[in-house]
């Protein structure tokens, strides 16, 4: 995921997707978040994990989405509308297929 949030030493969103699951209101994903911040109303796209099919990915047109929810896992979820370096919570953001 990525993202051109300003914050502290790294001003680009980094996040790992650590699991996702798929209900009734879409996807959703349990993120960690490496650098950045992620915010409830951010534009995130979706990157490939290395970094050559990164730049290939980049360079091509690569789909953007709108973040909807962002929160805690606590075993359930918990809306906290923003996520910082270093926390893993979870976030929707409208994809319908887990596939993507």
């Amino acid at each position: 995921l990525l993202d051109d949030n300003e914050n502290g030493d790294n001003p680009h969103l980094r996040a790992q997707v650590v699991d996702s699951w798929y209900d009734s209101r879409g996807v959703n994903c349990v993120v960690q978040i490496i650098s950045g911040t992620l915010n409830e109303g951010d534009r995130i796209s979706i990157a490939p994990s290395t970094e050559e099919s990164f730049s290939r990915a980049t360079q091509s047109t690569t789909q953007s989405y709108s973040v909807q929810e962002v929160g805690l896992v606590l075993p359930k979820t918990y809306r906290t509308g923003k996520l910082c370096r270093g926390q893993i919570g979870y976030l929707r953001f409208g994809l319908k297929d887990p596939r993507m």
